[in-house]
């Protein structure tokens, strides 16, 4: 694993065992200890407040699909939706930062962890960044009804799943249009990231891609997991996850997919669908 990953990986090990402790602090830091706004009794007003379960699902529907770990660094990031935009200025003015060089950098800033973290995600920190006002809905709610945003992320994962559950064996729906969407399908080619040898044969470090029956595709630099582990012809839901933007007409390469094996359901990717973005090579 390269240094810039064991960073990730340490920060998505400390704000996932954060989310599932439910110990953070509302715009300020993550903590150990509750938030004594948290702690303070609902008012009448804060009550009638409170965002519906069918609003909730719709704000958390980019992200819900996300694995756990980025999904709660992404949840603690949109509470500092300023900070999120300072890093994505940051990280235009500093492309060429990569691997150490960038996690020591991030790591002087004047940032909170969770969005130090961001910065080896800067698709992530794009969406962010370029829907702030999405993004400090969701923070507000998840700091405010957070058991309740968690809620809505298992409907949508769950929705994920009832898909593929009440399709008949052998259907093929069309791609998802919409964020949040999900359709089934089935795998039609597992191989390596070009396409020259099959996947369950090939070595490490020729990457993975894979094809579905309805068009869609999946491409990953490195060995993919949940590809790796499933199978030619296995039915799977794949669910829109982001759609890039100012895409030329036409073009709609870049797409950000969650796949999930039915047949094997610990079997999940998360992966564009081309090597390149819309407008790209």
């Amino acid at each position: 694993m390269n240094p810039s990953r064991r960073f990730l990986a340490a920060t998505f090990r400390y704000l996932l065992g954060v989310v599932c402790t439910i110990a953070i602090v509302p715009g300020d830091t993550l903590a150990t200890m509750p938030s004594p706004r948290s702690a303070q009794a609902a008012s009448p007003q804060d009550q009638a407040a409170k965002i519906p379960p069918d609003q909730l699902d719709s704000l958390v529907a980019p992200i819900a699909l996300y694995p756990d770990p980025m999904l709660a660094q992404t949840l603690a990031a949109s509470t500092y939706p300023l900070e999120v935009i300072q890093l994505q200025q940051w990280l235009v003015k500093n492309p060429t930062l990569k691997d150490n060089a960038l996690a020591d950098a991030v790591m002087k800033q004047p940032w909170d962890p969770s969005v130090q973290a961001l910065a080896a995600l800067p698709e992530v920190v794009k969406r962010l960044a370029d829907d702030i006002q999405w993004t400090t809905d969701l923070g507000n709610a998840f700091l405010a009804q957070q058991s309740d945003v968690m809620d809505a992320v298992q409907r949508m994962r769950k929705k994920a799943l009832d898909t593929g559950a009440r399709e008949p064996k052998g259907a093929n729906q069309p791609l998802p249009a919409a964020i949040g969407q999900c359709s089934v399908t089935h795998i039609a080619t597992l191989t390596t990231r070009l396409g020259d040898d099959p996947l369950a044969t090939a070595s490490a470090d020729g990457g993975a891609a894979a094809t579905f029956v309805n068009g869609g595709s999946a491409v990953s630099y490195e060995r993919d997991p949940g590809l790796a582990a499933s199978t030619v012809g296995d039915p799977a839901v794949l669910c829109l996850m982001s759609i890039p933007r100012d895409c030329p007409e036409g073009d709609l390469r870049g797409r950000v997919y969650y796949g999930v094996d039915l047949n094997f359901e610990s079997a999940w990717w998360v992966l564009p669908d081309s090597e390149h973005l819309c407008g790209g090579a």
